[in-house]
C-alpha cells in the first residue's frame, strides 16, 4: 500500500465522516419540524497516551461510548500490523 493511496483512504474517511454529520443534523431538523420529540445521544472517547477519557450523555449514550471503544481498539491494532509490515517484521 503506497503514501498515495493511504491519503486517499484518509481522505474519504473524512469526507464519510462529514456526511455523517449533515444527515444527522438534516434528520434532526426534520424531526423538529415535524413537531415529534427527538432525543439527543451523545458520547465520546479521547485517549491522551495510555490515559482513556469516556464521557457520554443521553439515553444511549452507553452504547455509544461502546461502540466507539470497539473502532478505537480496531483501529489501533490495524495500525500496529500496518507499521510492523512496512517495518519488515512481519
Amino acid at each position: 500500500m503506497s503514501i498515495h493511496s493511504l491519503v486517499k483512504f484518509s481522505l474519504a474517511l473524512i469526507v464519510i465522516g462529514f456526511m455523517i454529520m449533515f444527515l444527522g443534523t438534516l434528520w434532526m431538523v426534520s424531526k423538529s419540524i415535524s413537531g415529534e420529540q427527538a432525543t439527543t445521544s451523545v458520547g465520546g472517547v479521547l485517549i491522551i497516551g495510555p490515559i482513556p477519557i469516556v464521557f457520554g450523555y443521553g439515553p444511549h449514550s452507553l452504547n455509544i461510548i461502546i461502540a466507539l471503544l470497539l473502532i478505537v481498539i480496531a483501529l489501533i491494532v490495524f495500525l500496529m500490523v500496518l507499521s510492523r509490515r512496512y517495518m519488515g517484521e512481519v
